[in-house]
């Protein structure tokens, strides 16, 4: 399958999100979609959310929270939501400020299944 349709999907079923990215445990775009930004752009807010997912599930596990899965960003002009995937992988949505967290986590976890099995 191409990786790059349930992204597409992610980002028109959620009002107010402008791109989605599947990267890898360093950070590198696996594949990305998105409607309104440079794709540059979306590549970076990726890798750096997934530094930071790292970052967080060592914390986790050091102080036996349990596992990660899910983070959410919120920015002056904007918002990531990112859920972490098998495999050391990870998708990140991008949104704009009026993006609903509770939509976009929903539909979130879909691609991540969708994804999951073709990984």
């Amino acid at each position: 399958m191409d990786l790059t349709e349930p992204l597409k999907t992610l980002v028109a079923n959620v009002p107010g999100a402008v791109g989605a990215i599947l990267i890898d445990n360093e950070g590198e775009a696996v594949t990305y979609f998105t409607a309104k930004h440079e794709i540059e752009r979306i590549r970076l807010i990726g890798a750096y959310h997934r530094i930071w997912l790292n970052d967080c599930k060592a914390l986790s596990e050091r102080l036996r929270l349990g596992q990660l899965d899910h983070l959410i960003q919120i920015y002056e002009h904007g918002m990531v939501l990112v859920k972490a995937l098998q495999d050391e992988h990870a998708i990140a949505l991008i949104g704009e400020m009026d993006m609903f967290i509770g939509q976009g986590l929903l539909h979130l976890n879909r691609t991540g299944q969708i994804i999951a099995e073709d990984l």
